[in-house]
This record gives C-alpha cells, sequence and structure tokens, in this order.
C-alpha cells in the first residue's frame, strides 16, 4: 500500500521508499482521470537526485512501466488507482 500525506498531491516525503532504491526512472501514476498533482519542489528533487520522471494517467504509466522493465532500466513505479 502506498499513502500519500495529501490523496491527490505527490510530495517528496511520500517516496522516501521510492528513492531508497535509487532507481533511474520513476514511472508515476497519476491516477485513473490523471489528477493526482505532482508540485515542483517534488520534480525537482527528483532531477536533483538524477531520476527521470514520467507521470502519465494510471493506465498508461503501467504500460509505460512495463516497457522499461523489458528494456532492463532500473525503474520505480508509484500508481494512485482512484481518480
Amino acid at each position: 500500500n502506498w499513502w500519500r500525506r495529501q490523496g491527490h498531491s505527490l510530495a517528496v516525503e511520500d517516496l522516501d521508499d521510492v528513492l531508497g532504491f535509487k532507481p533511474e526512472l520513476l514511472v508515476i501514476g497519476k491516477g485513473v482521470s490523471g489528477l493526482m498533482g505532482i508540485p515542483a519542489s517534488t520534480k525537482k528533487t527528483l532531477q536533483e537526485k538524477g531520476i527521470e520522471l514520467i507521470a502519465k494517467n494510471t493506465g498508461q504509466a503501467w504500460g509505460i512501466f512495463n516497457e522499461q522493465i523489458e528494456k532492463g532500466r532500473k525503474v520505480v513505479g508509484a500508481f494512485h488507482l482512484t481518480c
């Protein structure tokens, strides 16, 4: 399970477990309709850590995640399942 501080906004603190894996790519599923927001501060932190970010609605993100796994990339996915 993945709980965020605010259900529809992704804070840096929400990614503590994810960042522990030191991925080269983080794929975020922003919900069925793509309503979960990603603040500039979260994007900046990922950029500073050298982590590429792809954020799409969850259906698209899941497909991208699988494609990147098949390519052998060090990828982590975090998927908001509602909204």
